[in-house]
């Protein structure tokens, strides 16, 4: 969510100082700052202020200090000849009071919110009411996603980023290390990721273990490397950035961040010193992210390959294939170096099974909700977040299926 606030930009810093997620722009000299916030509830609801978030509608909330306005629409671009929207004249007097317009400007304004703007258009037209022009956080241009598993499972991650969420292209590097990289759309580099996480889950009990890399390049200076585990993320850094992050604004968290990355190289060791300081500055000489594949023992081809330079990896188109190929791939792609004991792998087994049934009867439960419109539970109609614990429940428990399978499988090759 993005939230204008009629603040300094010290005071939003302060105000945001424990938010682990928040990134805060420049401050303009009219005495606004913008932000990037998980919810509304991030900040106090007497703050001077205006928020944007899109879902599947876009949210406009108005704050001023004695009250809370919100509007909903679709886009324009979502409904081809849709009519205009009403703004009612408590949205546009919370906009005249908090942003102090002019008549002309207010009129102008709430034009723009009538022809039911994306989220994106109106925030750049927000930003210039409040002499925000750097109202956008960086955002990946390039990126690639990395991990030191066999080829095999990186190709079977990759084919199904493909099929589900943009084309990818495969790159095997020195080492063990194999890299995917999107053709389009790099902001999705952090879904693809977790593609990647989630084939590394469902491997063997030494894949599990191994973390994942991305890193990304803006249109600017600003670069980025992220390292996630399974499905979560675990740490992020972002160097040459005009927008801050109030959290990492203490050494101590950016210590943190760096035992998360060194945990990366498991092969070899690192030399912590350096990395500590590559972490502990924002702005650093040369290429940061050169210099973190080098102390972290990734090969150099990985950056090579971000930037497309002629001397990169050759690069492999990886044609799409669904979630059930995606499935037997991950259960055929074991070698006898995967085989674990026989009591541990039937035990582990029988472990994932339980949990299957456990994701398969709340699977269950949400499908009925949706199909009663939420009447099985007594609610007075099914929402958007019952849809998506639908399909968080429905890939928990393939993921559990499959990794129940492949323990048992493990446990009668162990034979």
């Amino acid at each position: 969510m993005l939230a204008l606030i009629r603040l300094p930009h010290a005071d939003v810093l302060r105000l945001l100082a424990e938010d682990p997620t928040a990134s805060v722009s420049p401050g303009s000299e009219r005495g606004w700052t913008a932000a990037v916030v998980e919810d509304e509830d991030a900040l106090p609801s007497n703050l001077p202020s205006i928020l944007l978030d899109l879902d599947v509608e876009v949210t406009l909330v108005v704050r001023t200090d004695s009250r809370s306005t919100a509007l909903r629409w679709v886009p324009a671009s979502e409904i081809p000849r849709a009519d205009e929207l009403t703004v009612p004249p408590t949205i546009v007097g919370a906009l005249t009071d908090v942003l102090e317009l002019s008549p002309d400007h207010r009129d102008m304004l709430i034009s723009r919110i009538a022809a039911r703007p994306d989220a994106d258009d109106l925030a750049q037209d927000l930003g210039s009411a409040v002499g925000l022009p750097d109202i956008d956080p960086p955002q990946p241009r390039t990126a690639v996603v990395l991990a030191q598993i066999p080829e095999k499972r990186m190709r079977a991650a990759g084919s199904l980023a493909t099929a589900t969420l943009v084309p990818v292209e495969l790159s095997a590097l020195d080492d063990g290390w194999s890299l995917l990289q999107p053709t389009t759309d790099a902001e999705t580099s952090d879904e693809l990721a977790i593609i990647v996480g989630t084939a590394l889950q469902a491997g063997n009990l030494g894949h599990r273990r191994r973390r994942v890399l991305l890193l990304w390049r803006d249109e600017g200076a600003t670069s980025g490397a992220m390292v996630f585990h399974r499905s979560r993320m675990l740490a992020s850094m972002v160097w040459s950035s005009s927008w801050t992050e109030p959290a990492l604004s203490g050494w101590e968290v950016r210590d943190e961040i760096t035992e998360e990355f060194a945990r990366l190289s498991r092969d070899r060791p690192v030399d912590s010193a350096r990395l500590r300081a590559l972490f502990r500055s924002d702005d650093v000489p040369g290429d940061p992210l050169a210099t973190l594949v080098d102390v972290l023992g990734v090969p150099p081809e990985a950056t090579r390959a971000l930037d497309r330079t002629p001397s990169a990896p050759g690069r492999e188109e990886l044609a799409p294939f669904g979630f059930w190929r995606y499935f037997w791939a991950l259960l055929n792609g074991a070698d006898p170096s995967e085989s674990i004991p026989r009591s541990w792998a039937f035990g582990f087994g029988a472990l994932a099974l339980v949990v299957t049934g456990v994701f398969a009867a709340m699977f269950a439960l949400e499908i009925a909700v949706i199909a009663t419109d939420g009447s099985i539970v007594d609610e007075s109609s099914s929402t958007n977040e019952d849809r998506v614990a639908t399909a968080v429940f429905a890939v928990a428990t393939l993921v559990h299926l499959t990794m129940s399978i492949r323990f048992f499988r493990l446990g009668r090759r162990d034979r």
